[in-house]
């Protein structure tokens, strides 16, 4: 026991904050909702005798990850009390943006909902990591603090991968309840689905002429909420791997991290996300046109390794796809455009126009914050539209455009623009090369989804992406920092 305390005494600061880290993107994949606490019943009546019954409810909500971020952001600031607790450009732009989220609130023609609060408190614990982040991350910790992050996430998505593959071809659940998996059945009628003929699963089916009973092919979730969820995390964890492998000083672990790579894109496949899909074949070509630029400063070892999980991960695509033509084909949207996909993509279509009419209507503040889906049938109407689906609009910049008007949409892209600027000012080595291929894949993949920006799983590797290459950002060649000070008291 003593052994154990005086382990857990040598540990320092960084190494405590780099768990935490890890546990908070893990956290983002496993939680299924908010935690609730209800609240007295003296308190409740107390503060809705000022805000209204409608405002407040009889419970707190919260996730997990947000009450670790504020121990994160803590510590951050307990160990930065006698030195400078900085904002940097694109800490500031991000602020903007959680502003502008009240202020489009504040103006709304609806009135404000408890969720929409909670929301908001989600969007400031976000701020806080990625603040605790460029604050603790500098270029002599950065591959300490990337290691302890990754390897977390390499078991997450190790055991998402295989979860995938069992769901998909036995299409069935594993039966992880606690983990919050999802009843996996032809019965739950939320889950996503395609039909495919003869109920194939790959194309050793229609060579061997193998007939199943069940024509509907439900598309691998793992224990997320929805496929192209399951998609998007695999596609982000295909980071871990490159990473952890172009570093990697051990030759099995090497070799168990090019084998590993080939069941994360074939869980990405499987998913029939096309956006992770394409996200990832753009991954492929964005480092193999990175070899021969020179912007890009690696070393010749660097170089070797990433030549290498190229060919690999080349390989590992073309071949996941030439197993799961015939389902990619039906699926639609990729090498076909069968009915399917023409009628996603119609209510897709839909929810653009009403973006678009919510922004002619409201060009400055938006309609508010969380307002777009609740009201999304009265502007459906007024553009007399009867497709109920999708809701959402796949677009996060029409979402923060038509919910937060030309403000927000303008402090988001300021926030973008300041990572990107912050970025190209030094040379780009390898691991802020990985970082800014993924960061772009996932801004482009935004103008086709809304996981970026409404989902807490997808806002939390918008995050991640950016608080690490702001922090890469920060110190410029000669490694001091280049920030605007705010002094901790």
């Amino acid at each position: 026991m003593k052994n154990i305390k005086t382990a857990i005494r040598s540990i320092d600061v960084f190494t405590y904050v780099s768990l935490l880290s890890a546990i908070v993107l893990i956290l983002q994949y496993t939680e299924e909702g908010p935690m609730t606490h209800s609240i007295s019943r003296d308190l409740y009546f107390f503060l809705n005798s000022f805000f209204g019954y409608k405002f407040f409810q009889k419970h707190v909500s919260f996730f997990l990850s947000d009450i670790i971020i504020l121990v994160i952001f803590g510590i951050c600031v307990y160990h930065n009390r006698k030195k400078v607790f900085s904002l940097n450009s694109s800490s500031k732009y991000f602020l903007f943006f959680v502003l502008s989220l009240i202020i489009s609130l504040c103006f709304s023609p609806y009135k404000i909902r408890f969720s929409q609060c909670f929301m908001i408190f989600n969007f400031f614990t976000a701020f806080l990591f990625f603040l605790s982040v460029t604050n603790m991350v500098n270029e002599k910790n950065i591959h300490k603090f990337l290691h302890i992050v990754f390897f977390g996430l390499l078991l997450i998505s190790f055991f998402e991968a295989f979860t995938g593959i069992y769901q998909y071809f036995t299409q069935k659940g594993l039966g992880v309840r606690k983990l919050h998996e999802t009843y996996f059945s032809v019965e739950n009628k939320g889950l996503a689905i395609f039909f495919s003929t003869e109920g194939s699963r790959w194309i050793f089916d229609n060579l061997f002429n193998v007939v199943r009973n069940n024509s509907i092919l439900l598309r691998a979730m793992g224990t997320l909420a929805h496929a192209n969820i399951y998609g998007a995390f695999m596609l982000f964890s295909t980071l871990s791997t490159v990473y952890l492998y172009i570093f990697s000083k051990r030759k099995w672990f090497s070799f168990f991290l090019l084998s590993f790579v080939f069941f994360q894109v074939f869980a990405i496949f499987i998913s029939f996300s096309r956006n992770a899909i394409f996200g990832f074949f753009l991954v492929l070509i964005f480092l193999f046109i990175s070899t021969f630029l020179k912007y890009f400063k690696n070393s010749e070892l660097e170089k070797r390794r990433i030549r290498k999980f190229l060919a690999f991960a080349g390989i590992y695509f073309c071949f996941s796809f030439i197993l799961l033509l015939p389902q990619i084909s039906q699926r639609g949207g990729m090498v076909s455009y069968p009915e399917l996909a023409q009628r996603s993509d119609r209510g897709r279509i839909i929810a653009q126009k009403i973006a678009f009419e919510i922004i002619k209507k409201h060009p400055v503040t938006g309609i508010g914050f969380h307002n777009y889906l609740p009201f999304y049938d009265g502007f459906a109407y007024v553009l007399q539209e009867k497709e109920k689906f999708p809701c959402i609009v796949h677009n996060i910049y029409l979402m923060v455009a038509s919910e937060e008007g030309v403000i927000g949409l303008a402090c988001f892209l300021l926030f973008i623009l300041s990572v990107y600027i912050a970025l190209f000012r030094r040379t780009i080595s390898c691991i802020p090369l990985l970082f800014l291929i993924y960061f772009t894949i996932f801004l482009f993949s935004g103008f086709a989804d809304f996981i970026l920006i409404f989902l807490p799983h997808g806002k939390v590797v918008l995050i991640f992406l950016s608080a690490v290459l702001s922090s890469i950002g920060c110190y410029d060649k000669k490694g001091k920092i280049a920030l605007n000070s705010l002094y901790v008291k």
